[in-house]
């Protein structure tokens, strides 16, 4: 294959590759997105408690904790829901990375056998030495 072409297939490659970590990314981001809120919501007993309970409050607190870990569970079966495409972008990524050193691998060999054989092309079409 023609340098050329390689390069050709390369740049394809390399959008492909960046379309692949873009995913990856945006799957990434709204996982630790996911992660935080997860761990906030853990926090919320200890924000309740840290400060002085008064008996009134105590009602107030339990509700609060039925919504947080109604919250949580909901955040957990999102984060579930997520966790194939996050694998896929994963995936897909390492796959485009693979990929786009192949062709870098192949263009740069290409490119030296082509460079190998202009210069064997030039000492074999020179003129002869004179002694």
């Amino acid at each position: 294959m023609t340098p050329a072409r390689l390069a050709a297939l390369l740049a394809l490659a390399e959008t492909r590759e960046a379309r692949a970590l873009a995913e990856l990314e945006a799957a990434a981001t709204e996982d630790r997105r996911l992660a935080a809120e997860l761990a906030d919501l853990a926090a919320t007993y200890a924000r309740d408690m840290a400060g002085g309970v008064a008996a009134e409050d105590l009602a107030s607190i339990g509700r609060r904790l039925v919504w947080a870990e109604a919250r949580a569970t909901a955040v957990r079966a999102e984060r579930a829901r997520l966790a194939p495409r996050l694998a896929a972008a994963r995936a897909a990524a390492a796959e485009g990375v693979g990929k786009r050193r192949a062709l870098e691998s192949l263009a740069d060999d290409a490119r030296r056998a082509a460079r190998r054989a202009a210069e064997a092309r030039e000492e074999r079409d020179a003129p002869p030495r004179r002694a």
